[in-house]
C-alpha cells in the first residue's frame, strides 16, 4: 500500500528526522517526503520491536494513521456486507499485490 501511494506522488526522496519512544515497545520516526513538485509531506513511521527485530506497524501521513483508516474501511465493509463481504474484499486486495 505504501509503495503504491509513494508512486502516485511521482517519486521523490524521504528525509528521516528524529525518533521518539511511543510506549514500551514502539518508536515513532519522523520523516518528510520531498515530492518533485509541491510541498514536503510529513510522514511518521510507527515501529514495534519484536523477537525478529523492528517492524513498521503503521505510518501517519500528515497526522492521518493508515492503520486506523484501513480499520475503518474494513469496519464499513463488515457493516454493509458482513464477514463474507470482508473476506471477498481481502481476497481482491491480496490478488492485486
Amino acid at each position: 500500500a505504501l509503495s503504491a501511494r509513494v508512486a502516485s506522488y511521482g517519486g521523490g526522496t524521504i528525509n528521516f528526522d528524529t525518533a521518539r519512544p511511543a510506549g514500551p515497545l514502539d518508536v515513532v520516526v519522523a520523516s518528510n517526503f520531498n515530492q518533485r513538485v509541491g510541498q514536503p509531506i510529513k510522514i511518521d513511521w510507527r515501529l514495534r520491536k519484536s523477537a525478529a527485530g523492528w517492524r513498521i506497524i503503521d505510518f501517519m501521513v500528515e497526522g492521518l494513521s493508515m492503520a486506523v483508516t484501513q480499520r475503518d474501511e474494513f469496519a464499513g465493509v463488515l457493516r454493509s456486507g458482513g464477514l463474507p463481504a470482508l473476506v471477498s474484499a481481502l481476497r481482491l486486495r491480496t490478488a492485486s499485490l
